[in-house]
């Protein structure tokens, strides 16, 4: 027989497991000894016990078989998870200590000859003790099953479960009984052995007739290994375990470990209770009961259970019994009933170490009495036996609102146990009363019952918050509670907070639990390990050593402070250590770290937020406690020192909350229930995040807290995982998308606080991003427009409140200048080039006159003689010609005065003192006067400089430069610092929102400073400069938005992308491309249409012909409202103008004429791209939105170009398109969550729809399906006639309709490869290219691979060919021409032409090209939808198939399938018919070259020939991708 057999019959025998007294029986007997000594009183004995049982309890002992059985599955369960977990212990060791000793299979170790390396003493020593383990695992718990699991397991599995066993049971049986030996092994492995064993051993039989019940246990329980042996056999047929030491640890799931603990309880009663053995149990001395639970206690140890846990069981079982007997009326006497001794929580909630009993009447009460379920309520006797347990770990204890009635202390345990109702149980105790029948002290246990509401019968939310809000907590689980509190359908705010806040510095929790069970060994702790288990620090509010502290450093003390409310230094006047600015929200300190004064201020804003009423005596006592007798507090109001009292309660808190508690008990009280207030939980979580961080901080060493001083790089960072993510986002999108949206995050704030959405005027985030076009386009007006002055100057007073007074442009005054007839040689002879210059010098001594009249120490440049008689001399048409320059100037100053950067006074002041004003370089008007001409303003939209400075009265005799110069730069700087003025004011207008301090605060003590370290800016207000202080990322946004700089070397770079820029834009074609793409957008996005797709498309074509007529003929004044809003300037063709030298090159003779062309495409293309947006703003008017906001909606039509990160901006410099393509996604994103609906209506009306209806029409026509796959994404296609028409998409949403058609395909024409590649396609169209303009005609050439259309440069059609024949009929001959004398692809050089210039290089190349070097042969005619313009919306079939594509491919993936495994290749068997294929499409090809080189033929005939044989190319391809392809 084996170990195994041999020891679970011994467990099962008639007589202990230790039958002599070794060391687990001896500790045994002594631990149960001392347990027992240290009872108040002596639990009865088991012969005490037993003499209560009665015929029908030994009755009820074969009812109870079952259980036993079950718990001798268990016992061998247990002992096989011991036994796993040792080798997994020696298993790892081994691995340590020889990592290659585990490479075999662990279970055949030891059946192996192959030869044994050479080991160290430690591999020797790791090898033995794995062997053993793994032997006594085989031997003990493997070995019994292993037969039953091989009969339900794979014959595959059997083999390797079986054969080490069998085969080593066989050799010791063969040794020891000879051939008796292989029926000895056969029996042993059968399933049922252990049975036949007990059944055939000697006195069976006998055993048998005396104790039949018993018998009947021990027969069954010794089938336990085969019960075990039959679930693994299931477990690894169903998952297919390749390892049987893994199956059989596997199997023992949570419920055989956790029962295995527990089962060994009654196994050692078992046999103890025969009818032969009742009579001998009469024994009453107290001597014999130790030594009868030694034999209960031994069992559990020997199944290595911690003492707590025997202890725990012994009660358990004993008060289960106690339930029973009340149940059924059969207890005796009534003195109190014995439940357990006091755990260790209720030690920690101020309970004594005391036997804990109930009356038998309140026990029969909570079992069948009044709490029982058949009563109403939810307690079953079942429920009462979990009692002890539960009590070992509650979730918290309250004490009890009244004593006992001498005054005794009670406290109300809630356990983690619930009623039959689902309602948490709780347990009442009067602590140390006195057993009246013997005289000891005990916790008497009151009662027990599901604290429910006696109205709602629900769980009784109100008398759990408010033992709370009492202060009545004394012990609280919080890892527990917080999953209670998951559980629960009602509120508990202030449990919430108990979990939460650290105002329970003072309470006990789980951790305290933790040290306490590691003093206290003995005593029952049998909750679950919780974290706080790991932990070395415990709020109990005592003073704790400094290891016990985690430490915490300064900045996580600020960080905690800033949580709760902005906390800032400086700005305190000397007389106050701080102060609390109660409209923004923002604490200030006279000095950094001064936790103190934080604290006491941060006390303004809790009570600002929290509104906590009364406590008014108790909080002004407190302050004048503080204060003393101090003059200010003295002058204070009531109210006022109520809130300083409030707010050293608050430091107080911080500090010591017992403190605070003490001195401020009512408010105290009223002060938690406000911050348990669930509208508060956010505020709450904050504060105790402090509350925790502060107890730290004051606590930790003087080491800790000078460490805390200094800011380490591996410092800790205080962002979770989601703010960290959310920042690098933040960062991201502001580099690459949007250089302004920290301030539409300012604003989105704004409107949370207040819940109102901002106007147009009143947003600095619509403000900041309309600033720079919105400038450039009003100075352009005022400088470049060249219509009726009155006409300009109405428009810009629709956005300037009307402040402009003169109807004057500079246009208009230089037509004046222009048309003064000098005498002959006037100019020449006086070095004057023109009469500009003579204007100029004009107004440079008028201005030198005035000011050497006001001011009679100013030296001008000239001398003052010669000024006079300049300006004497002068035509009269310069004096009226200068009025005009005087009240252009006037305007501007009126632009500044509308910005606030001057008051009304300021400019009046101006106006009449400087009738004569123009810049002088002397006069300091300009902030930067070096940067005249060609002024280079900063983008920053805050700490604006006022474009007026003081005069330098002195002058100086230096060169002034061309005042009319001088004025262009003037005016585009005035007018962009009174643009970028008004966001500072938008932004500064919004301080008074309550709380927006932590994003803006003014600072009234820096007197119109700046401060970057603090991040302080600076705003114009009605002339004055106000201070405000702001986070540093919006300051950030407000501050650096200046233009890129780039030195000469990144300028050569950018040149490739601005040439190809330009040829993409500059052709008609691209205009009318790009006008059918912002049709759609238009439909997709206005936000003035009411009737889907017709009106916005209305809106379109009106706008198409407005601008068409503005921009070629008279502006309307639609038109120039347009302008003002500054619209134009966020086109792709938008131009800036920064001085007359631009003007004058145009005047050129020669350039002139080229200019016209030029200005006649780039008229065009304006127009076609300003159609929608022009439509949009014109609606958007007539829904009575102003000039602003309907500008607004005109640039968010469609792209707005001028809208780009910061590093975005630069980079599209050197990638042509890259914004437009990050604009263009990011636009689609924003509708969708601005608008969801409403976009999701539109696209299925503008997008899906055509799409269907494209699908349906032609999808199973042979032209539609050899449409290459990305024309058919990427366009709507129809046939009309015999041409194929194309409208260009949207890129942004081109992949919805390309989705749904190859969807369509998927499902309806049963097409697997529909989908592929529209994934990475979209992902291809929706982001930018990021290949630098200079570096990519390179990579292309030498890839011979297009990019962007993802094709080869040249067609597979001509790799085979000479590179210099590498052409077709689409091949221009500068490139035939060039590849002939170079001996390159024409292919490749088209390709670069393509790449350098775009379409427009493409298209000159084409008319001047073929023109100059001619053909020899006439080229094949071509179609209509082949020529300039409209073949941008044409097709051509043949010109591009997707079958010849695919066939290609085809052929290329066959083809290096053959060359690498030969026949065994993936379609190596159509290997054959795919050449042969290729040979017709080759020969074909060759036809076509052969008529295209035929000099008599004519255009016609080549091209009617040369597609029959494309025609032929497109069917053998297709046919052999039919029969040919890839698929199996």
């Amino acid at each position: 027989m084996s170990t195994a057999r041999e020891k679970m019959l011994a467990k099962f025998a008639n007589k202990p497991v230790l039958e002599n007294k070794g060391f687990f029986q001896r500790a045994a007997e002594r631990v149960t000894e001392n347990y027992l000594n240290s009872q108040g009183e002596v639990e009865p004995s088991l012969e005490e016990q037993m003499e209560a049982v009665t015929a029908e309890e030994r009755g009820k002992f074969f009812a109870d078989a079952g259980t036993r059985i079950g718990e001798a599955i268990e016992n061998f369960a247990a002992g096989a998870v011991q036994g796993a977990q040792e080798v997994g212990r020696q298993a790892n060791r081994l691995a340590a200590a020889n990592p290659l000793a585990l490479t075999g299979t662990p279970m055949q170790e030891g059946y192996t000859n192959a030869p044994v390396p050479t080991q160290t003493k430690e591999q020797e020593k790791a090898g033995e003790l794995y062997k053993k383990a793994t032997g006594n695992f085989a031997e003990e718990t493997i070995a019994p099953a292993a037969m039953a699991t091989a009969l339900l397991a794979p014959s595959s599995f059997a083999a390797p479960v079986l054969s080490p066993f069998v085969l080593s049971s066989l050799q010791t049986n063969i040794n020891k009984n000879g051939a008796k030996g292989v029926l000895d092994t056969a029996i042993e492995f059968l399933p049922g052995a252990g049975a036949y064993q007990v059944a055939t051993q000697e006195g069976a039989t006998k055993y048998a007739r005396e104790r039949p019940g018993a018998f009947a246990v021990d027969i069954v329980a010794s089938l336990a290994p085969d019960v075990l042996g039959f679930k693994a056999g299931k477990h690894a047929v169903k998952d297919s375990v390749p390892n049987y030491r893994i199956a059989m640890s596997s199997l023992l799931g949570e419920t055989e470990r956790r029962t295995a603990y527990t089962a060994s309880k009654i196994l050692h009663n078992i046999y103890d209770n025969s009818k032969e053995n009742l009579p001998e149990f009469k024994m009453q001395e107290v001597t014999v009961e130790p030594l009868k639970d030694t034999r209960k206690v031994q069992g559990m140890l020997s199944e290595n259970q911690s003492l707590p846990e025997v202890k725990l069981a012994i009660d358990e079982q004993n008060f289960a019994k106690n339930v029973d007997a009340i149940v059924q009326n059969t207890y005796k006497g009534d003195s109190a009933v014995p439940v357990m001794s006091t755990p260790l929580a209720l030690e920690l909630a101020g309970a004594e170490i005391l036997p804990i009993e109930i009356s038998p009447k309140n026990l029969k009460k909570i079992t069948i009495g009044k709490h029982n379920v058949a009563n109403g309520e939810g307690m079953t006797p079942e429920i009462v036996k979990q009692i002890p347990r539960a009590l070992t770990d509650p979730i918290m204890i309250f004490d009890a609102e009244y004593s006992g009635k001498k005054g005794e202390k009670r406290i109300i345990a809630v356990l983690d146990l619930k009623d039959e109702n689902g309602t948490t149980i709780v347990t009442p105790f009067e602590l140390k009363q006195r057993n009246n029948k013997k005289g000891y002290e005990i916790n008497e246990m009151l009662s027990a019952f599901g604290k429910e509401d006696k109205v709602t019968k629900q769980q009784a939310t109100k008398w759990y918050e408010d033992n709370v809000l009492a202060g009545r907590l004394r012990y609280i689980n919080k890892e527990k509670t917080a999953e209670w509190l998951k559980s629960a359908r009602d509120e508990y705010p202030m449990l919430e907070r108990a979990v939460d806040s650290s105002l329970t510095l003072n309470i006990p929790t789980e951790k305290d639990f933790v040290n306490l069970k590691n003093r206290k060994t003995e005593q029952y702790s049998l909750g679950n390990k919780s974290a706080g288990e790991d932990a070395t620090f415990g709020r109990s509010g005592k003073t704790k050593t400094w290891g016990e502290i985690k430490p915490v450093t300064r900045k996580e003390v600020e960080a905690a402070f800033n949580a709760i409310v902005p906390v800032r230094v400086g700005g305190v006047d000397k007389k106050y250590k701080g102060l609390f600015k109660v409209g923004p929200e923002v604490v200030r300190s006279r000095t950094f770290a001064d936790y103190a004064t934080y604290s006491h201020e941060i006390g303004h804003f809790l009570d600002k937020k929290l509104g906590v009423k009364g406590s008014d005596a108790e909080l002004i006592a407190g302050a004048e406690k503080v204060w003393g007798d101090n003059s200010i507090f003295r002058e204070y109001t009531n109210a006022e020192k109520r809130a300083e009292g409030i707010a050293e309660f608050t430091r107080q808190i911080f500090a010591d909350p017992e403190m605070a508690e003490r001195n401020f008990p009512k408010y105290y009280k009223n002060f938690i229930q406000a911050l348990g207030n669930p509208n508060n939980k956010d505020l709450a979580k904050k504060f105790d995040r402090l509350a925790d961080v502060m107890h730290r901080y004051s606590l930790q060493s003087d080491q800790a807290r000078a460490r805390a001083s200094i800011s380490f790089e591996d410092d800790l960072n205080l962002k979770n995982m989601a703010q960290k993510a959310e920042d690098v986002f933040a960062e991201a999108y502001k580099y690459a998308v949007d250089d302004k949206d920290p301030i539409n995050k300012f604003v989105e704030a704004v409107v949370e606080k207040t819940g109102k959405e901002l106007s147009y005027e009143d947003n600095p985030y619509l403000l900041a991003r309309s600033a720079a076009s919105s400038s450039k386009a009003r100075a352009t007006m005022l400088l470049d427009d060249k219509g009726r002055p009155a006409d300009v100057i109405e428009a810009l007073n629709k956005v300037y409140n009307n402040k402009l007074k003169y109807a004057v442009t500079l246009q208009d005054i230089l037509k004046d200048v222009d048309s003064v007839r000098f005498p002959k040689d006037y100019l020449r002879s006086n070095g004057y080039k023109d009469n500009r210059q003579a204007f100029s010098t004009y107004l440079a001594a008028k201005r030198q006159l005035e000011l050497q009249n006001i001011h009679k120490e100013y030296n001008g440049p000239m001398e003052k003689n010669l000024a006079v008689s300049i300006v004497e001399n002068a035509p009269k048409e310069f004096a009226a010609a200068s009025e005009k320059v005087y009240q252009h100037f006037d305007n501007v100053l009126s632009i500044l005065e509308d910005a606030d950067i001057i008051s009304e006074k300021q400019h009046k002041i101006l106006s009449d003192k400087y009738k004569n004003y123009v810049p002088m370089y002397r006069d300091r008007t300009l902030e930067d006067a070096k940067n005249i001409p060609g002024y280079k303003p900063k983008n920053g939209l805050a700490n604006v400089a006022n474009p007026i400075k003081d005069l330098v009265e002195y002058g100086g005799e230096w060169n002034v430069i061309d005042p009319l110069d001088s004025l262009i730069a003037y005016t585009q700087k005035s007018i962009d610092a009174a643009e970028r003025n008004k966001v500072g004011l938008a932004l500064s207008r919004l301080k008074d929102v309550e709380g927006i301090g932590r994003y803006l605060e003014e600072r009234p003590d820096l007197k119109g400073k700046g401060s970057p370290e603090n991040f302080v800016f600076t705003v114009w207000e009605n002339g004055e400069k106000k201070s405000y202080q702001t986070a540093p990322e919006l300051y950030d946004a407000m501050v650096n938005l200046s233009l890129p700089t780039f030195n000469i070397v990144e300028k050569v770079f950018m040149t490739p992308a601005e040439v190809m820029r330009a040829g993409a834009t500059g052709t008609p074609a691209f205009g009318a491309f790009n006008f059918a793409r912002d049709i759609l957008t238009s439909v997709l996005y206005s936000n003035n249409t009411t009737i889907p797709v017709i009106e916005p498309i209305g809106n379109t074509m009106y706008g198409l012909w407005e601008a068409f007529r503005s921009n070629i003929r008279k502006k309307s004044s639609l038109y120039r409202e347009f302008e003002a809003a500054g619209v134009p300037m966020t086109t792709r063709i938008s131009t800036d103008r920064a001085s007359l030298k631009w003007q004058k090159l145009q005047e050129t003779p020669g350039i002139k004429q080229g200019t016209m062309v030029y200005k006649a495409f780039q008229k065009l293309n304006q127009s076609l791209e300003e159609a929608a947006r022009l439509g949009e703003f014109a609606a958007g008017r007539r829904r009575g939105k102003s000039i602003s906001e309907a500008g607004m909606d005109a640039k968010e039509i469609t792209t707005d170009f001028s809208r780009a990160g910061s590093l975005g901006r630069k980079y599209n410099r050197y990638v042509p398109f890259f914004n437009a393509a990050i604009q263009g996604t990011d636009r689609l994103i924003r509708e969708v969550k601005a608008h969801p609906v409403r976009l999701g209506a539109r696209v299925g009306t503008a997008i899906i729809l055509p799409a269907l209806f494209e699908w349906l029409a032609f999808h199973d026509e042979d032209w539609y399906q050899d449409v290459p796959q990305d024309i058919r994404d990427n366009y709507f296609i129809a046939r009309i006639g015999d041409e194929i028409v194309k409208t260009p998409l949207p890129q942004e949403v081109a992949f919805l309709s390309g989705g749904f058609k190859r969807g369509l395909s998927k499902i309806l024409d049963d097409n697997p490869d529909a989908m592929n590649k529209w994934a990475s396609n979209t992902l291809d169209t929706m982001l930018p290219d990021y290949v630098p303009a200079f570096m990519k005609p390179f990579l292309e050439w030498q890839s011979s691979y297009n990019f962007f259309t993802e094709k080869n440069v040249v067609p597979v059609s001509l790799q085979n060919l000479p590179d210099r024949e590498q052409y077709d009929i689409y091949t221009s001959m500068t490139a035939i021409k060039l590849g002939q004398a170079l001996n390159v692809s024409p292919k490749k050089i088209d390709n670069l032409i393509q790449n350098v210039g775009a379409t427009g290089a493409v298209t000159l190349n084409a008319m001047i090209g073929d023109s100059v070097l001619g053909r020899e042969n006439e080229l094949p005619a071509k179609y209509m939808n082949e020529k300039p313009v409209i073949g941008r919306f044409g097709y051509t079939p043949g010109k591009r198939s997707q079958n010849i594509e695919d066939f290609y491919q085809l052929y290329n993936d066959t083809s290096k399938e053959f060359n690498a495994y030969g026949k065994l290749g993936k379609n190596a068997k159509n290997w054959n018919n795919l050449k042969n294929a290729m040979k017709k499409v080759r020969a074909l090809n060759k036809k076509r070259k052969t008529i295209l080189n035929n000099p008599k033929l004519s255009a016609q005939e080549k091209r009617t020939q040369m597609d029959k044989y494309q025609q032929d190319i497109i069917r053998i391809a297709t046919m052999a991708n039919e029969k040919y392809s890839l698929k199996e």
